[in-house]
């Protein structure tokens, strides 16, 4: 009788140390907002998720308020039952967490969202509305933006994380509905983002105001890292080079126009000037715009051919439409529309997005004509030089800026006006509504 406790005791020891609780989640948040309500097999937590909670919370010197536990969910979950707070993870993600490249950052940025969530102490229960549940999940997003730009500080590359966050938020795209996408994943989008960049370019800063380390017995010349600015006249006989010379966009450009700073973290991992212009071209061709290239001071200008829209701003689906500078006519019939059109002639709108790629600090003067307007895309390159393309790219030293021009096209005389003062909608209304934005920010 004591041989067969002797044997088993250390079987019912395992058993008592490994066994699950249930919980039972209602209100939580994971990183894609899914709704969730279903019972979890909850056990505690292994040391390595440990460390990496620790790691997290390091970066931002805070405590933790809630109480970590392994699950069997999706990935990551934070919730709230009665007053204890849980953050849930399945231990799977860990082996994510050991590897090279983006893997082991979209664990960090699912950690560091929930991790958000309880330290501001959001109630997941008390915010059923769309409003207001996406404020405290651009809090959260802001959070994990913080807290990854001190861990890269630590042990990264910013890079990697900003690839991260793009996979996560293009998977967000894929799965929302229509009629919130634009909005939500532009918030998703700019709270992570410009938390993580505004951290870590305070990092730089002060990384550059530390005196040089000579100890080595190295002397660094700095001179020879500085971004270059452009200057193509410096350029011998290359005919693309040539070319791309004498398709110069008007300098200075005209005004009447609406104008956007596009944000920094468009282009963080655009290394060169052609980065920055191949992925303006991606957003561009992924709506069908035909684009070319001019030359501009300290940089180059893309500029698309001119479109007819709809008047909310959005594409005309139909190209017979689309490229036409005057509005469509009604073919005789006997319907309201035909003798609506007669009564009230329609108007058609048009639009040029340009966008400056340059160095340089230029102003606004005078106006273009729609002819002029016209002849823009036509007098430009298909490609940027190499010479241009390969020149480096920095945030600090370059601008990228669009600038939209509207003209208004009546059905009676087919004389198009350009909108001045401008503009019928916003050059950041434009971008969205013709869905480049999302170009920029998924390539």
């Amino acid at each position: 009788m004591k041989k067969f406790i002797f044997v088993f005791l250390p079987v019912l020891v395992c058993f008592i140390a490994n066994a699950q609780d249930e919980l039972l989640v209602e209100h939580s948040c994971n990183f894609y907002h899914k709704k969730i309500n279903k019972t979890f097999n909850i056990s505690e937590p292994s040391p390595e998720a440990e460390k990496l909670i620790e790691k997290v919370l390091k970066g931002v010197d805070l405590y933790r308020n809630f109480t970590l536990k392994a699950a069997d969910c999706e990935d990551v979950l934070a919730t709230i039952e009665g007053k204890q707070r849980f953050l849930l993870y399945n231990p799977a993600i860990l082996k994510d967490v050991e590897k090279d490249g983006i893997a082991k950052w979209i664990v960090y940025i699912k950690i560091a969202h929930a991790i958000g969530h309880h330290l501001n102490n959001h109630d997941f229960e008390s915010v059923p509305e769309f409003n207001e549940r996406l404020e405290i999940e651009e809090q959260a997003d802001k959070f994990a933006g913080f807290a990854l730009c001190e861990l890269v500080g630590m042990f990264g590359n910013p890079s990697e994380v900003i690839n991260a966050h793009e996979n996560l938020i293009a998977k967000i795209e894929l799965n929302s509905f229509l009629y919130m996408r634009r909005r939500y994943v532009r918030i998703r989008t700019y709270g992570f983002r410009e938390s993580f960049e505004k951290c870590y370019e305070k990092k730089l800063v002060e990384k550059m105001k530390e005196p040089p380390d000579y100890s080595n017995g190295n002397v660094e010349n700095n001179d020879d890292h500085s971004p270059k600015v452009l200057n193509p006249f410096e350029y011998g006989d290359d005919p693309s080079m040539i070319n791309f010379l004498k398709s110069k966009f008007p300098y200075p450009p005209p005004d009447c126009n609406s104008e956007l700073k596009l944000y920094d973290h468009f282009f963080s991992n655009s290394m060169y000037l052609g980065d920055v212009a191949r992925k303006i071209s991606f957003a561009l061709s992924g709506r069908g715009y035909p684009h070319r290239f001019l030359s501009f001071p300290n940089g180059y200008v893309i500029v698309t051919q001119m479109e007819q829209y709809n008047a909310d701003g959005t594409i005309i689906e139909d190209d017979e439409t689309r490229w036409v500078h005057y509005p469509k006519q009604e073919e005789f019939s006997w319907s309201i529309d035909y003798f609506s059109s007669l009564i009230f002639p329609k108007k058609c709108y048009l639009r040029v997005f340009v966008f400056i790629v340059s160095a340089d600090n230029y102003k606004f003067e005078g106006q273009a004509s729609k002819s002029e307007a016209t002849k823009w895309h036509s007098q430009g390159v298909t490609e940027l030089p190499d010479q241009i393309a390969s020149l480096p790219y920095s945030a600090s030293q370059y601008d990228v800026r669009l600038l939209t021009y509207e003209f208004e096209v009546p059905e009676s005389n087919h004389k198009a006006q350009q909108k001045c003062p401008c503009c019928k909608l916003s050059a950041e209304n434009h971008l969205e509504l013709s869905q480049i934005y999302y170009g920029l920010f998924i390539h």
